[in-house]
């Protein structure tokens, strides 16, 4: 399936005009016992008991897939997914959006679809975002939800700041809301004691995304460059003091290297349960 999209050219989060979609599945869900790569090679400790796939995605010369591990409970203890190593320099100069479908067990996740993002070039703000990355939206609501969100029209006067806020006890200290909203996809918040914001390049950061003043998304960005380091790392994300709604919420975000198969694991980890 092949979709097209249109993004206003002045907002700081912003993919290029005419992105396509990709969203075709060529093998059925399948289970990953604890001997797998995700689970065995110490990306996260809480993703040992079993780990379920969802169909792979053609990507370039390469497949990616989304992915939950339970425990033996059948609580979810992460949520990512798995990148083929030969697609990261394969995908061309063209932005791109592929999107990527949970198995069944991510029910017991506030995540409903996955999206991921290749951003050649990169997108404004110029200065900060504008180097070869990717951006992984793992949504928590539904894809024709996410479809039917407006942008802003450029010529309305005060259209630059018409999305509702979310309430302040809802989000994590240090966040701050980019104004203006990115059709088919919302707002977005950004840490502003992360690198990129203070003289630094970019390299990862954890995006947040809103609309009408909930949040409805969770966002690992990272450049191509990062990837080429082969990283193996557990990073923190900054937490609210209340949450709009009960869930298992990340407490990390993670991404690791295996050379057994040859691929890249980006994930939410350390799911836990918050009123």
């Amino acid at each position: 399936m092949e979709k097209i999209a249109r993004y206003p050219g002045f907002i700081a989060k912003i993919l290029l005009a005419g992105v396509l979609l990709f969203s075709a599945a060529c093998s059925e869900q399948e289970v990953v016992e604890p001997t797998s790569t995700v689970a065995s090679q110490g990306l996260s400790n809480k993703m040992k008991e079993k780990t379920f796939y969802g169909p792979a995605t053609p990507m370039g010369k390469g497949v990616a897939r989304a992915w939950v591990s339970v425990n033996d409970e059948g609580e979810p203890t992460a949520v990512g997914v798995n990148i083929s190593a030969k697609v990261v320099d394969n995908l061309g100069m063209e932005p791109k959006v592929f999107t990527l479908r949970l198995p069944k067990q991510a029910e017991a996740t506030l995540y409903e679809f996955v999206s991921l993002d290749w951003n050649p070039g990169g997108h404004p703000p110029f200065g900060i975002y504008n180097v070869d990355h990717f951006d992984l939206h793992f949504y928590m609501i539904p894809e024709e939800e996410v479809m039917a969100i407006p942008g802003m029209d450029p010529g309305m006067p005060g259209s630059f700041n018409f999305d509702t806020p979310v309430p302040a006890q809802f989000v994590p200290w240090r966040y701050v809301m980019d104004p203006g909203i990115v059709p088919a996809m919302g707002v977005h918040w950004g840490d502003w004691n992360e690198p990129q914001y203070n003289g630094q390049p970019f390299t990862r950061t954890m995006i947040l995304g809103s609309y009408q003043g909930e949040f409805i998304f969770h966002e690992p960005m990272f450049t191509l460059d990062y990837l080429h380091t082969k990283p193996n790392i557990e990073i923190p994300i900054p937490q609210a003091s209340a949450y709009q709604k009960p869930g298992y919420y990340p407490l990390s975000y993670s991404f690791m290297y295996s050379d057994t198969p040859k691929e890249y694991t980006i994930a939410l980890t350390d799911l836990t349960w918050k009123e």
